[in-house]
Protein backbone atom coordinates (compact mmCIF):
# COMPACT_ATOMS: atom_id res chain seq x y z
CA UNK A 1 0.00 0.00 0.00
CA UNK A 2 1.20 3.28 -0.68
CA UNK A 3 0.85 6.87 0.50
CA UNK A 4 -0.62 9.52 -2.32
CA UNK A 5 -1.00 13.18 -1.72
CA UNK A 6 -3.57 14.57 -3.85
CA UNK A 7 -3.04 18.45 -3.94
CA UNK A 8 -5.67 20.23 -6.06
CA UNK A 9 -7.90 22.90 -5.12
CA UNK A 10 -10.51 20.99 -6.68
CA UNK A 11 -12.55 18.38 -4.79
CA UNK A 12 -13.98 17.25 -7.56
CA UNK A 13 -10.40 16.37 -9.13
CA UNK A 14 -9.20 14.74 -6.25
CA UNK A 15 -12.63 12.51 -6.32
CA UNK A 16 -11.71 11.36 -9.60
CA UNK A 17 -7.90 10.14 -8.61
CA UNK A 18 -9.20 8.30 -6.24
CA UNK A 19 -11.35 6.64 -8.23
CA UNK A 20 -8.75 5.68 -10.54
CA UNK A 21 -7.30 3.50 -7.63
CA UNK A 22 -10.68 1.69 -6.39
CA UNK A 23 -9.13 -1.75 -6.66
CA UNK A 24 -5.82 -0.92 -5.37
CA UNK A 25 -5.60 -0.50 -1.20
CA UNK A 26 -3.45 3.27 -0.97
CA UNK A 27 -4.18 5.81 0.93
CA UNK A 28 -4.70 9.19 -0.29
CA UNK A 29 -3.67 12.42 2.02
CA UNK A 30 -5.39 15.29 0.40
CA UNK A 31 -4.70 19.15 0.13
CA UNK A 32 -6.87 22.08 -1.59
CA UNK A 33 -4.14 24.10 -2.04
CA UNK A 34 -0.42 24.14 -2.53
CA UNK A 35 0.61 25.87 1.07
CA UNK A 36 -1.68 23.26 3.35
CA UNK A 37 -0.16 20.73 0.42
CA UNK A 38 3.53 21.12 1.27
CA UNK A 39 2.75 21.04 5.26
CA UNK A 40 0.74 17.68 4.07
CA UNK A 41 3.82 16.10 1.96
CA UNK A 42 6.38 17.72 5.42
CA UNK A 43 4.61 15.93 8.10
CA UNK A 44 3.15 12.71 6.33
CA UNK A 45 5.97 11.82 3.85
CA UNK A 46 3.56 10.63 1.25
CA UNK A 47 5.24 8.01 -1.20
CA UNK A 48 3.70 10.02 -4.67
CA UNK A 49 3.08 13.69 -4.81
CA UNK A 50 -0.26 13.90 -7.45
CA UNK A 51 0.13 18.37 -7.86
CA UNK A 52 -1.97 20.78 -9.57
CA UNK A 53 -0.69 23.89 -11.14
CA UNK A 54 -3.27 26.22 -11.24
CA UNK A 55 -4.76 27.16 -7.70
CA UNK A 56 -5.09 29.85 -5.57
CA UNK A 57 -1.89 31.19 -3.09
CA UNK A 58 1.12 29.70 -4.52
CA UNK A 59 0.47 27.51 -6.88
CA UNK A 60 1.49 24.01 -7.86
CA UNK A 61 4.44 25.94 -9.47
CA UNK A 62 5.42 28.00 -6.66
CA UNK A 63 5.21 23.74 -4.37
CA UNK A 64 7.59 22.51 -7.11
CA UNK A 65 10.05 25.15 -6.24
CA UNK A 66 9.61 25.00 -2.76
CA UNK A 67 10.15 21.03 -2.97
CA UNK A 68 13.09 21.40 -5.37
CA UNK A 69 14.95 24.08 -2.59
CA UNK A 70 13.87 21.34 -0.37
CA UNK A 71 16.08 18.70 -1.94
CA UNK A 72 12.63 17.32 -2.27
CA UNK A 73 13.17 12.91 -3.14
CA UNK A 74 9.24 12.12 -2.96
CA UNK A 75 7.91 11.26 -6.93
CA UNK A 76 5.83 14.47 -8.18
CA UNK A 77 3.43 13.80 -10.97
CA UNK A 78 1.53 17.20 -12.61
CA UNK A 79 -2.03 17.29 -13.22
CA UNK A 80 -2.81 19.81 -14.92
CA UNK A 81 -5.11 21.72 -17.17
CA UNK A 82 -2.10 23.90 -18.50
CA UNK A 83 -0.80 22.18 -21.48
CA UNK A 84 2.13 24.89 -22.95
CA UNK A 85 5.18 23.02 -24.45
CA UNK A 86 7.04 25.46 -21.87
CA UNK A 87 4.99 24.64 -18.63
CA UNK A 88 5.85 21.16 -19.12
CA UNK A 89 8.96 21.41 -19.17
CA UNK A 90 9.55 23.72 -16.37
CA UNK A 91 7.66 21.32 -14.14
CA UNK A 92 10.17 18.78 -15.40
CA UNK A 93 13.33 21.30 -14.96
CA UNK A 94 11.67 21.58 -11.32
CA UNK A 95 11.77 18.21 -10.22
CA UNK A 96 8.67 16.40 -11.61
CA UNK A 97 8.52 12.99 -12.37
CA UNK A 98 5.81 13.63 -15.18
CA UNK A 99 3.13 16.34 -16.67
CA UNK A 100 -0.20 14.85 -17.33
CA UNK A 101 -2.89 16.70 -19.01
CA UNK A 102 -6.25 16.85 -17.07
CA UNK A 103 -8.47 14.48 -16.32
CA UNK A 104 -5.23 12.43 -17.09
CA UNK A 105 -5.89 8.88 -18.93
CA UNK A 106 -6.44 6.11 -16.05
CA UNK A 107 -4.31 3.61 -18.10
CA UNK A 108 -1.25 5.83 -18.67
CA UNK A 109 -1.62 7.21 -14.90
CA UNK A 110 -1.74 3.99 -13.53
CA UNK A 111 0.91 2.99 -15.27
CA UNK A 112 2.93 5.71 -14.32
CA UNK A 113 2.43 5.17 -10.71
CA UNK A 114 3.01 1.21 -10.53
CA UNK A 115 6.16 2.25 -12.26
CA UNK A 116 7.29 4.85 -9.66
CA UNK A 117 5.95 2.12 -7.08
CA UNK A 118 8.03 -0.79 -8.31
CA UNK A 119 11.45 2.07 -8.67
CA UNK A 120 11.25 2.44 -4.86
CA UNK A 121 10.51 -1.43 -4.14
CA UNK A 122 7.03 -1.62 -2.94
Amino acid sequence: MARLALIDDSAFARLRLKQYFTNQAHEFLEADCAEKGLELISREAPDIIFLDLLMPGIGGMGALKALKGENNQIPVIVITSDVQKGVKQECISLGAVDVLNKPPDRKELLSLVDKILSNKGE
